[in-house]
């Protein structure tokens, strides 16, 4: 993957018009999962994946690492 959008729109935005998809997938909640509980800090979670991952996804992601600074047993 190019990690650009295609046609405009990425790949998940397509999926969930084309499938009917109304969640993110199993795939994407471990992604999620593994990056937020495997970096330090959001800062470095974008710089690396903003343009590989979708909006959705990395809004997910910076939830979660603030949840963990927030409450570190929460992983």
């Amino acid at each position: 993957s190019s990690g650009q959008p295609l046609i405009g729109a990425d790949v998940g935005a397509i999926s969930v018009f084309v499938f009917g998809e109304d969640e993110p997938s199993l795939l994407a909640k471990e992604v999620e999962k593994l990056i937020a509980n495997s970096t330090v800090n959001w800062e470095d979670v974008f710089t690396r994946y903003k343009d590989e991952l979708s909006l959705e996804l990395l809004a997910s992601i910076r939830a979660r690492i603030s949840n963990r600074e927030s409450d570190p047993s929460d992983t």
